[in-house]
């Protein structure tokens, strides 16, 4: 089965908004891939919605975790990317993808997009993903 981590941004369109991100959510729930997430990506996650633009409560916020903890199976590197992206913050991304063997990282994020592909991973925007599926 083929496997996949996504960015931070992936997931939040996914849960606020109605497009290709929410179809890969929705295509990992029925079966179609695996998705591999870290507590690091959560804690992003969460510190992005917690954000005053999203107008989000803290139940809110709570049960999209919820959800995305319940949608993938965490990993929990122990390998340390450094200076491989030119955003320090994205090196969670690859970290949970080469703990998890990911095949993919599905990203919107052009710090990450230029280095396709890293140690075998694929790294997609969402678009050429659901192409795939």
């Amino acid at each position: 089965m083929k496997s996949a981590v996504l960015d931070s941004n992936i997931f939040i369109s996914a849960f606020l908004f109605n497009g290709k991100q929410r179809k890969i959510l929705e295509k990992a729930l029925s079966g179609n891939f695996r998705i591999y997430s870290s507590e690091p990506i959560i804690s992003e996650i969460r510190a992005v919605l917690e954000r005053p633009k999203f107008k989000l409560s803290a139940e809110q916020i709570k049960m999209i975790l919820s959800e995305i903890e319940f949608v993938c199976e965490l990993v929990y590197p122990s390998k340390i990317a450094q200076n491989i992206c030119r955003d320090r913050d994205d090196h969670i991304i690859l970290e949970c993808a080469i703990e998890a063997k990911a095949d993919y990282i599905i990203t919107g994020d052009e710090d990450l997009l230029c280095l396709n592909p890293y140690q075998g991973i694929q790294i997609i925007n969402s678009g050429k993903f659901l192409d795939l599926l």
